[in-house]
């Protein structure tokens, strides 16, 4: 029985070749923009388990606010249980508060072309992009 559920396991876990991005929320670790068996996802974001920040079911924790418009998840940040979501040209966030991913909102134009335009501070997420300077609080 126990073999089972070793194999079970094994079955469920991903190897994660690769992600572009990555956050900690509700206990989680969020990573996004991944390649998983030679097949990149750049609009996909996976989570962990709560507590085990290094395995990655894509089973059960895939999750795709929008597939294929053509943007790429560029950098993750976590603010008051929200996760915001950074494509090239648009910002989403998500709720990760309960058991399932919610989506808030849609902010176009909010955007991101490098992970080094988002900055974690005491009073929020901070941004940059060719439109302006953002905070979300």
């Amino acid at each position: 029985m126990q073999l089972e559920t070793e194999m079970l396991l094994l079955l469920l876990v991903v190897t994660v070749e690769s992600f572009k991005a990555v956050t900690i929320a509700s206990g989680r670790a969020w990573i996004g923009n991944v390649q998983i068996d030679g097949v990149v996802l750049g609009d996909a974001m996976i989570s962990s388990k709560v507590g085990q920040y290094d395995k990655f079911p894509t089973e059960t924790n895939k999750e795709t606010v929008i597939a294929n418009d053509g943007d790429n998840i560029v950098a993750l940040a976590e603010y008051a249980d929200r996760i915001l979501q950074f494509k090239e040209n648009v910002l989403y966030i998500l709720n990760v508060s309960g058991e399932y991913v919610g989506l808030e909102a849609k902010h176009a134009y909010k955007g991101v072309s490098n992970p080094g335009a988002v900055c974690r501070t005491d009073y929020g997420v901070a941004w940059a992009n060719t439109f302006g300077c953002y905070v979300y609080d």
